[in-house]
């Protein structure tokens, strides 16, 4: 069991908690005080913020022990960070490049950890990254040199609140938390037992009871607005107030008129008491100590939810083969050993070779260790250029597929991606010379066994220039399908098979093809030939004719409407 004490200062005031702890068991608080920090008189020098807290500290007779420092919000800078899917490993140092562009003044001196963020709708993966600059890490290592303790932790204190929250089981949905401090006043939204987004604004202590409920509700306005913006679901169900008595009720009326919801004021000396070994009686201004109550306890620090400057996240470290390579070293010198002086010269040569296996199996090893990663990394690119749409290729494939443009025109094109049902559509509008040649664009363009399928809303008949109908067709193409037959034709590159025929539906563009006088493209099919043959009467009864007036319904070669293609 050993002696545990949590300090969280500002330069006025310090709060402080200290008892004993054990590794499994209750955690046991012998003493909870707050004191404002000594000062000397104005014909002595002052007194540096070390010196008064190490006063401080051996006037309250708190001892020695390691030591859980308390970090404001107002002390430490804050952002969410985008960061590519990437292994466990490679995250810290993804995090760490990441953060030398988002945050102003990062340098290598400065503290940075961070928790990973729940994925965005669209797949995007976050991270909460913090950063405290070197002259806090220094103010901190001074003051607890200073007093004789042990440093073992650095804390942000929402994350501090959280465990506290935690154990108490308070913690769960959406949760907004109001704290009232000395002199500011912290607001952290929590969801799904993470903290979120969290901000502090400072207080006026002459300001009215009603100014400060005033203030506080236009900031909760201003963070429950930038929580929307970074979630879809950032809707508040309950509210939490840690708050002095006099500010509590008008406090909890105002929210419960501005966002609705449960609105609770709890204090965290009971909180506490539920979880603990309690042998002291509660401190002045309970309300205020829920950082460091929740920060006392001997519970190993956890990357995936808390942030700790002293114990941040760390890639895993490397499996180490310091005892292989010694048994192997152990085993050679006993064989060395056994043999004697008459075979001196030939272990001497076996021991030289030995060494040089050893050497280029490590070099082998680093190798493939390189090899490995790279692939890993061509594995993930890899993977999000096949899951992609080549609009290039699919357009090629249109212009290939569609008849000539006497007798087909396009008037718009939409292009779009599902990537939740994985299936992207190109939306087709324009006109034909004759509904038949509709038919004609379904089947050429229509492949099932590629995954394409194609329908049409409607065809309207026109009599304005030579275009006699407009048509509304939709392409949809299924990803997954799409997907396999790149990888097949992949597979296919590599063995160096021949490449798999033309799917039913499809037009082989290497097909050989002749051209009329007219400048259209004569199939081997009878049925494209009739539509031809089709085409060219009517533009013959056109020309007979001799006038541009539209057709009547009767001397119309529209087909009939039993005759439009489904």
């Amino acid at each position: 069991m050993g002696r545990a004490i949590v300090l969280e200062w500002d330069p006025q005031r310090a709060l402080v908690v200290g008892g004993n702890v054990a590794r499994g068991g209750r955690p046991s608080l012998t003493r909870a005080v707050g004191f404002e920090l000594p000062v000397r008189d104005e014909s002595d020098e002052p007194m540096t913020l070390a010196e008064s807290l190490a006063e401080g500290l051996a006037a309250q007779k708190l001892g020695k022990g390691d030591a859980t420092v308390i970090v404001e919000r107002s002390g430490a800078e804050m952002r969410v960070i985008e960061v590519p899917p990437v292994p466990d490993e490679e995250l810290p140092q993804i995090v760490r490049f990441q953060s030398s562009r988002e945050f102003s003044s990062l340098t290598d001196e400065w503290l940075l950890d961070y928790v990973p963020l729940p994925p965005l709708a669209n797949g995007q993966h976050r991270v909460l990254a913090a950063a405290i600059s070197p002259q806090v890490v220094a103010q901190i290592r001074g003051c607890c040199d200073k007093a004789g303790l042990h440093l073992k932790r650095v804390m942000l204190r929402p994350f501090a609140v959280a465990r506290l929250l935690r154990r108490s089981g308070r913690l769960f949905g959406n949760l907004l938390l109001v704290e009232r401090l000395a002199e500011t006043i912290e607001l952290t939204i929590f969801a799904d037992a993470n903290v979120q987004l969290t901000r502090s604004f400072r207080v006026s202590a002459e300001a009215s009871v009603e100014a400060i409920v005033a203030q506080t509700l236009g900031e909760i306005r201003r963070t429950l607005g930038s929580f929307r913006n970074q979630n879809r679901d950032g809707s508040i169900a309950r509210s939490l107030l840690m708050v002095d008595a006099p500010l509590g009720e008008p406090l909890a009326e105002g929210l419960r008129e501005a966002i609705g919801g449960d609105v609770e004021r709890v204090d965290p000396w009971e909180l506490f008491q539920g979880s603990a070994s309690v042998g002291c009686s509660p401190p002045e201004h309970s309300e205020r100590f829920a950082a460091v109550l929740g920060a006392f306890d001997d519970a190993s620090p956890d990357p995936a939810t808390e942030i700790d400057f002293i114990n941040p996240s760390r890639p895993p470290a490397a499996p180490s083969n310091r005892t292989r390579n010694l048994l192997v070293v152990v085993a050679v010198v006993a064989l060395l050993a056994s043999v004697g002086a008459l075979y001196w010269m030939e272990s001497t040569r076996l021991a030289g070779q030995v060494a040089a296996l050893q050497a280029e199996t490590r070099e082998m090893r680093k190798d493939d260790e390189g090899y490995r990663d790279r692939m890993a990394e061509v594995q993930l690119v890899d993977e999000w250029v096949q899951d992609r749409v080549d609009w290039t290729d699919e357009l090629a494939r249109l212009s290939d597929r569609l008849p000539l443009p006497d007798d087909v025109i396009l008037e718009q094109l939409t292009l779009s991606v599902d990537d939740r049902e994985h299936v992207a559509t190109l939306g087709m509008r324009g006109r034909v010379s004759n509904s038949r040649q509709v038919a004609v664009i379904e089947r050429n363009l229509r492949a099932t066994d590629e995954g394409r399928d194609i329908s049409g809303k409607n065809i309207t008949p026109t009599s304005t220039g030579s275009y006699r109908a407009t048509f509304d067709e939709t392409l949809t193409i299924d990803l997954v399908r799409a997907k396999e037959l790149r990888l097949q034709q992949y597979e296919a590159g590599l063995t160096g098979t021949e490449e798999s025929p033309v799917p039913d539906g499809g037009i082989d563009p290497e097909a050989p093809t002749e051209s009329d006088d007219e400048g259209a493209i004569v199939a081997d099919t009878d049925e494209i030939a009739d539509e031809s043959e089709v085409t060219d009467e009517a533009a013959a009864d056109d020309e007979t004719t001799g006038t541009d007036e539209p057709v009547s319904d009767d001397a119309s070669d529209e087909p009939a409407e039993d005759e439009l293609p489904a």
